[in-house]
């Protein structure tokens, strides 16, 4: 159910910045996309319900300060996350103890 881009539309309940862009791109294995200014890529796993995201590397570009910050809380909630849910919509959310971190949708 995971693989297929997405992109998300909110971080930790802020939404995210108007005409920025953050993506998660799933495939075996294999997790990338763009964080909003720079790409990553990752290795992930789902087993028992149990989500992990390891070995996330970054591109290292420089763009405006809210974008960065945007960028790290991206990173930050990427990392934290340990389980997924899906809406009613098919809106996927990636959970941290029960919390929703992210939701995205199916690329279009």
């Amino acid at each position: 159910p995971l693989a297929g881009s997405w992109v998300v539309e909110d971080i930790l309940g802020g939404g995210i910045i108007d005409d920025s862009r953050v993506t998660l791109d799933f495939s075996e294995q294999r997790v990338a996309g763009r964080a909003t200014c720079n790409s990553y890529q990752g290795t992930w796993s789902l087993e028992d319900g149990q989500l992990s995201i390891v070995d996330v590397a970054v591109t290292m570009m420089a763009c405006p300060e809210a974008l960065m910050n945007q960028e790290r809380r991206f990173l930050d909630a990427l990392n934290s996350a340990d389980g997924i849910r899906f809406d009613d919509t098919g809106a996927l959310s990636l959970t941290s103890g029960g919390d929703d971190l992210l939701r995205a949708r199916r690329e279009r």
